[in-house]
């Protein structure tokens, strides 16, 4: 009978104090492949080809629309929106023993989200000289740029990337990108 009478004064209590945000995570992953330069050497390796915004962008973009169709919660109700993770990871970056693959095909890379319309927000930036050790995972240092405003008043999160590739991998490169949207929802 206690019990009973307690459940109701911690929910009155709860709705006099304000329920704070709920958060979710919703994670995406995407895998593309940077085609090898081979042993006679090739082309220069063009940005969209080092790192292809629209893919990953795209995979991003249908994972937390996904989210939001089956959780039910309308835009307008997003506090806080942030893109709290993204790396790269070289698969198979060994052929027997030796490492052959991995991201030094990159100087530098910088993304941004943002809607169909208006300016693109930085959301993560590599540090400099962060590929020269020709590492086979990165985890792209994040701004912690709000995007709630801008989710809330476009059809879609659109991502862009400023890439400065360096020479071709010599063999062709899988590498998969984990990103990480966390969404605050204010009820």
């Amino acid at each position: 009978m206690r019990v009973l009478w307690i459940l109701p004064c911690l929910l009155a209590a709860a709705l006099a104090a304000g329920c704070p945000p709920i958060e979710t995570k919703i994670p995406s992953s995407e895998t593309f492949t940077v085609p090898g330069a081979g042993v006679l050497g090739g082309n220069p390796l063009a940005p969209e080809m080092a790192f292809p915004a629209d893919v990953v962008g795209e995979a991003l973009a249908q994972a937390v629309q996904q989210s939001f169709d089956t959780s039910g919660y309308e835009k307008g109700a997003v506090k806080s929106l942030k893109l709290t993770a993204l790396s790269l990871t070289v698969l198979e970056p060994n052929q027997g023993n030796v490492q052959v693959r991995d991201l030094g095909f990159l100087r530098s890379l910088a993304v941004s989200l943002g809607g169909a319309e208006g300016e693109p927000t930085l959301v993560a930036e590599s540090a400099a000289g962060a590929f020269d050790d020709d590492p086979v995972e990165y985890h792209v240092p994040l701004t912690g740029a709000e995007l709630a405003e801008t989710f809330k008043s476009s059809n879609t999160l659109e991502m862009t990337a400023d890439v400065v590739p360096d020479a071709p991998p010599q063999f062709a490169t899988d590498v998969q990108v984990d990103a990480e949207i966390t969404v605050q929802i204010g009820l």
